[in-house]
């Protein structure tokens, strides 16, 4: 039954990136990502990260999208049945 969470698209905003997914993997990304330390990566020396005390790097912001609101250019590798098969719920027919 569409409009149950599980069938529901978001978007997903870290930092300044946007992404959509369903609902369900966005819930999960954004509890996960609640635990997690901010850091950075110190490009002099590869293997060393930088904590960082205050910030904003794991800012996430979850909402609701629906259909109607993604715009698909007319070269997108993404289609609206790709999408429509990413809201479906894991098992079953889009």
């Amino acid at each position: 039954m569409a409009g149950k969470r599980q069938d529901q698209l978001c978007g997903i905003r870290i930092g300044t990136d946007d992404y959509i997914l369903p609902m369900a993997d966005g819930l999960k990304l954004v509890d996960i990502m609640s635990r997690a330390i901010p850091a950075r990566r110190i490009w002099e020396d590869r293997k060393k990260y930088a904590v960082i005390r205050y910030s904003n790097l794991n800012s996430v912001d979850l909402s609701l999208v629906r259909p109607d609101e993604i715009e698909l250019p007319d070269d997108s590798p993404v289609t609206p049945a790709k999408l429509k098969a990413l809201a479906a719920p894991k098992g079953g027919a889009a």
